[in-house]
């Protein structure tokens, strides 16, 4: 669904300065959640400052135990030569190389990267999160017209908290890191994301489209929900 606009702010809490970002819609109550971008808080149209800021104080220790561990989350991580990683169902090796260029084996069971080490991991997210959108797209482009929809753009996501979204202008953003899961799981969240361009909710209808496609949804967003931590790493 589409988001309207956050903006930034800053509160102090004890002893640290908290910057966030502050969302106004039609909701009823007080929001927080922390992703990327730090902390966000979604509030009511007319929520005062005074109100936001209560919560904030009241959630203090939430708010600093979840930020510590995103910020533990985004700290680099050692990419090592014959590194293996779950992909798209099967295994990837890695392999590090001095020189010539980064590439894909032609079965995509190896990738060797040219880089130094401290710039791997930033040389393999790029490596797959290419890979990943464009098997996003064909797997789109597949699924799409099974539910008579057109997306009008498939776009990567980086979020900690969220597999999909979609907004009412019809732009479907999917989680690079599916591309760890195996394959029936990243259709399902394919399908979930493309079926509320038709129903922008997770009614009766919603959930027919879903499972026109996915009749195995339940036991998928159950697996799916037993995969969140990997929504953590990079």
């Amino acid at each position: 669904m589409a988001h309207p606009e956050a903006l930034p702010h800053t509160l102090r809490l004890g002893d640290r300065q908290i910057d966030f970002l502050l969302r106004r819609s039609r909701r009823r109550t007080i929001g927080l959640t922390v992703d990327h971008r730090g902390l966000v808080v979604g509030v009511p149209q007319g929520a005062s400052l005074g109100d936001i800021e209560r919560i904030l104080v009241r959630h203090r220790e939430w708010i600093l135990k979840r930020l510590e561990r995103r910020s533990a989350a985004s700290r680099p991580i050692a990419v090592f030569d014959g590194m293996r990683l779950p992909w798209l169902g099967g295994e990837l090796v890695i392999r590090l190389a001095v020189s010539g260029r980064t590439r894909w084996a032609d079965d995509s069971t190896e990738l060797t990267l040219a880089t130094s080490p401290e710039k791997a991991q930033a040389v393999l997210e790029k490596a797959l999160r290419t890979r990943i959108r464009q098997y996003f797209s064909e797997r789109a482009a597949d699924l799409s017209p099974r539910l008579g929809v057109t997306p009008r753009e498939i776009a990567l996501s980086s979020a900690r908290q969220r597999w999909g979204s979609c907004s009412s202008q019809g732009v479907v953003r999917l989680n690079w890191r599916l591309g760890f899961l195996a394959p029936p799981l990243i259709d399902y969240v394919i399908v979930h994301e493309l079926a509320h361009l038709r129903e922008m909710n997770h009614g009766s209808s919603f959930w027919s489209l879903v499972e026109r496609l996915c009749p195995d949804w339940r036991e998928y967003r159950r697996s799916l929900r037993l995969q969140a931590p990997i929504l953590s790493t990079f």
